[in-house]
């Protein structure tokens, strides 16, 4: 059985557009658990450790405020157990877009959160934009549109996410199924989240071994 390809990097990129007016004061501020990184960052440094089956070891981030929000914009990169590095750009108030990006070995594998056509594995000789990459990926996309189409039209795989969540969580509350994502996950993302904060306020690295 061939070796599975190890990750050496991974990239992140949320970006939301936010209107000032609509958010509260709460979301606003670091020490209400406001601004881009407890509410969009954390989700992600959660994948980080999801995806990869990993923990993060040190993190560095440098973070900008606007008059609006205490943390809008957010640059991480944080070194992973694994022996991977990780980076992510996380931002409020721009065109929405949520990817995410695993660089190995033997290729890439690109994940466009957004997108009903948002996986692509790239090999490691295969560069973006040649005439058979876009062929491909053509095809692809119009073999799935046919079952694409009612998915859209109920707000896409991402609003799906949100029904299938409530669904898990009634399970767990009314059946007595077990969580599939417990508390000590959650307390790990925000221990990452806390470790960004601390680190873009001090502008140095922060280390998250235990």
């Amino acid at each position: 059985m061939e070796k599975p390809d190890r990750p050496m990097d991974v990239s992140f990129e949320i970006v939301q557009k936010v209107s000032k007016e609509a958010a509260p004061d709460w979301h606003r501020k670091r020490d209400s658990a406001g601004g881009v990184i407890f509410n969009e960052a954390v989700h992600h440094f959660d994948l980080w450790r999801y995806l990869l089956d990993t923990d993060v070891e040190q993190i560095f981030s440098y973070a900008l405020k606007s008059p609006q929000y205490e943390d809008e914009t957010l640059v991480a990169c944080a070194r992973l157990s694994g022996g991977a590095l990780a980076t992510g750009i996380f931002m409020l108030k721009t065109s929405p877009n949520n990817e995410l990006e695993i660089y190995g070995e033997k290729g890439r594998l690109l994940i466009s959160l957004y997108r009903y056509d948002g996986i692509d594995l790239f090999s490691h000789n295969t560069y973006p934009g040649t005439i058979p990459g876009r062929i491909k990926a053509s095809m692809t996309r119009l073999i799935d549109l046919p079952e694409a189409i009612p998915i859209m039209r109920q707000g896409g795989d991402f609003a799906a996410t949100f029904h299938s969540l409530w669904r898990h969580f009634t399970d767990y509350i009314f059946r007595d199924r077990p969580p599939a994502c417990g508390l000590e996950e959650g307390m790990r993302a925000l221990r990452i989240s806390l470790a960004a904060a601390e680190s873009a306020t001090s502008k140095l690295p922060v280390s998250l071994k235990t």
